[in-house]
């Protein structure tokens, strides 16, 4: 265990390996073996290019270890491979990292507030809708104009509750809802 391979020595191999369960819930070694079977070398594998391949029942739990990097790819037989992982609730094939836990938060907290952003900016409802008082569609140009002023004038926080004065041959007709909508 002194040298591992010719890299790397056993501190190596250790620390490699733990940084690998800190950031992804996984690491692998990659046993070099002689004709008897017996590994001379060990390599760690970047856990984000590997992963394992499910057997068919509990005998062959993992049937073999599939590497992907860019364009080169190949599977790699189980025997050879020795896995270290943290449990994952989600997934028994595939370890799960604390830091993985975060990302999963950090991620749901951001869309949350970005939702809550969009609801408090457009008050979280459609206003209501404005129709040509004939029922003629307006010209693109014209719907284009109109959206624009609306959006300028009447969306976010500062503008909430103001009034709306429609020109000559549109309504605008309020989006009532109830507690009960």
């Amino acid at each position: 265990m002194r040298t591992v391979n010719p890299f790397h020595n056993q501190y190596d191999l250790m620390e490699i390996t733990s940084v690998f369960l800190d950031l992804t819930g996984e690491a692998y070694w990659w046993l070099n073996t002689d004709r008897t079977g017996l590994p001379f070398e060990i390599w760690t594998v970047p856990s984000q290019y590997i992963r394992p391949v499910p057997g068919r029942d509990l005998k062959n739990w993992i049937q073999a270890y599939h590497y992907r990097k860019g364009s080169t790819e190949f599977d790699i037989p189980a025997e050879e491979i020795l896995y270290f992982s943290l449990p994952n609730p989600k997934n028994e094939y595939r370890g799960f990292s604390c830091i993985a836990g975060v990302v999963d938060a950090v991620y749901i907290n951001s869309k949350m507030a970005e939702f809550e952003g969009a609801m408090f900016e457009k008050k979280a409802t459609i206003s209501g809708v404005w129709t040509t008082e004939t029922g003629t569609p307006v010209d693109k140009a014209t719907f284009d104009r109109l959206e624009q002023k609306v959006e300028q004038k009447y969306s976010g926080a500062r503008n909430a509750g103001r009034s709306i004065i429609a020109a000559g041959g549109l309504k605008f007709t309020p989006n009532v809802m109830t507690p009960r909508s």
